[in-house]
């Protein structure tokens, strides 16, 4: 991953290039600076990612990420603003807006929940009922709460399951307030084992709608805004196999993710045995 400053007239069918990089659609040559603290007139803070590997899907996760990123949008998740750029060799590079950096190049104070309670995010010990906790002792907002629930459900159902307490943090605001930062590294992941990296209801994996309603009681959210986020994550990701066709993500691992979707949705809709 790497920090780039693009033009705010930047057009989205441009072509970017900068050192080290050869040249990506989305962005022109003059209009991408690499790294630099110093922000120019007219310019905002990106970050971009780089495919991991030369294997279809390796090539494909920056597409990936990008329709996550419109389904959890579509869900009601709190995202920064997105892009996707297409190399002619086939990559695809997922693009986000800084969320801590602001206009005039000012940035927000920002801590992620491992750093906050000096976990180690690489271990599997963390439980979203902590999690949500967190967020109600830092917030003292209901509507935050949620926000952290919502992103657990869709987590679930999508399998983001790299969902460590550095892939979750906390900002001040300019009210000098706590609220949770947008959502990021939202994606397909098959995690450790197949298994969520924080738990919910001591569970990494075969979660249902007890579990859900386990949580959601332990936060104090109501039966009916955990009907309505549910709702709201199904119908997000119900787009999935369109937006994957429009994007061209490989077949297989379309069906792949599309199937571990369909199994989910229906273990949260009924209650484990």
């Amino acid at each position: 991953m790497s920090s780039i400053m693009v033009s705010e007239e930047t057009s989205r069918s441009e072509w970017v290039a900068w050192p080290g990089m050869s040249s990506m659609p989305g962005l022109s040559g003059d209009k991408a600076i690499e790294g630099a603290d110093d922000l120019p007139s007219g310019y905002s803070h990106w970050l971009i990612k780089f495919p991991t590997g030369h294997t279809p899907d390796k090539r494909s996760e920056g597409t990936v990420e990008h329709i996550y990123a419109l389904m959890a949008r579509d869900a009601g998740i709190n995202m920064a603003e997105t892009r996707l750029s297409r190399t002619r060799d086939g990559n695809a590079y997922f693009m986000t807006r800084r969320f801590d950096r602001t206009a005039g190049n000012r940035r927000h104070h920002v801590h992620s929940a491992a750093g906050m309670l000096n976990t180690d995010f690489r271990v599997d010990t963390f439980e979203y009922r902590e999690l949500i906790k967190l967020c109600g002792m830092l917030t003292h907002s209901h509507s935050e709460k949620v926000e952290l629930f919502r992103r657990m459900i869709f987590n679930i159902v999508t399998g983001n399951r790299d969902d460590h307490t550095k892939n979750f943090a906390f900002m001040l605001s300019d009210q000098n307030e706590w609220i949770n930062t947008p959502a990021y590294d939202v994606t397909w992941n098959q995690g450790m084992m197949g298994e969520h990296t924080t738990s919910v209801n001591g569970k990494g994996k075969d979660i249902h709608l007890d579990d859900i309603l386990e949580i959601a009681r332990n936060a104090s959210i109501s039966r009916q805004d955990v009907s309505s986020v549910i709702e709201a994550v199904m119908e997000a990701v119900s787009g999935w196999n369109n937006l994957a066709f429009q994007y061209d993500v490989p077949s297989e691992q379309r069906q792949d993710i599309h199937q571990y979707m369909s199994r989910q949705q229906r273990a949260l809709s009924e209650v484990a045995a």
